[in-house]
């Protein structure tokens, strides 16, 4: 049976703080990366970026703007989309118990 308390908390900004990604929602994609399946809409922007000749899709922290990665489709998914995150723009917040 799988320890439900591994997978309490969100991980947030590691500039301001605002809770991006539940702690559930991580995943491995074998890119190296945190990557997740699904964000707090109302706290993660969207910008589409046109470089290096192809379009990708920036997540930004909506509060300070800090770049925290990028999303891509990913049909192994709940979404079919993997935000594959910066290891260092996220921190993990444990919820009390």
């Amino acid at each position: 049976m799988e320890n439900t308390n591994l997978l309490n908390g969100f991980y947030c900004c590691s500039s301001c703080k605002l809770p991006l990604f539940e702690r559930n929602k991580k995943f491995d994609s074998r890119t190296g990366f945190p990557s997740f399946w699904d964000s707090y809409e109302k706290s993660v922007e969207k910008k589409l970026l046109q470089t290096y000749g192809r379009e990708r899709i920036q997540l930004l922290c909506k509060t300070c703007g800090l770049h925290l990665g990028h999303l891509f489709p990913n049909k192994n998914t709940p979404s079919g989309k993997r935000y594959c995150i910066n290891k260092a723009s996220i921190e993990l917040m444990k919820e009390k118990e």
